[in-house]
């Protein structure tokens, strides 16, 4: 929750709340089956396309919140693979 602040993306003026919503929403799509072990890149089409149906959207545009969903997103993709063991297996 603090080091949210030091992104670049952050605006200064922001609290984590602001940005809640597209920390969630890359949180839950690095954890979806039809996005799995794809880069954030090759995804964000469909994100953006998606995004004003997502119900926690709490009114923000996608522009505002691009940059939070490709952080969460790419921070669980690096942390390693979903639905898998420390050794990669499932």
């Amino acid at each position: 929750r603090i080091e949210y602040k030091n992104r670049p993306y952050a605006d200064k003026t922001k609290d984590f709340d602001y940005y809640s919503p597209g920390y969630r929403y890359g949180w839950e799509n690095a954890s979806n089956p039809n996005y799995r072990n794809r880069p954030f890149d090759e995804v964000q089409s469909d994100l953006e396309r998606d995004w004003n149906s997502y119900s926690n959207l709490a009114g923000r545009e996608w522009r505002e919140v691009k940059g939070a969903t490709r952080d969460a997103y790419e921070r669980i993709r690096t942390r390693g693979n979903i639905g898998t063991t420390q050794t990669g297996k499932e």
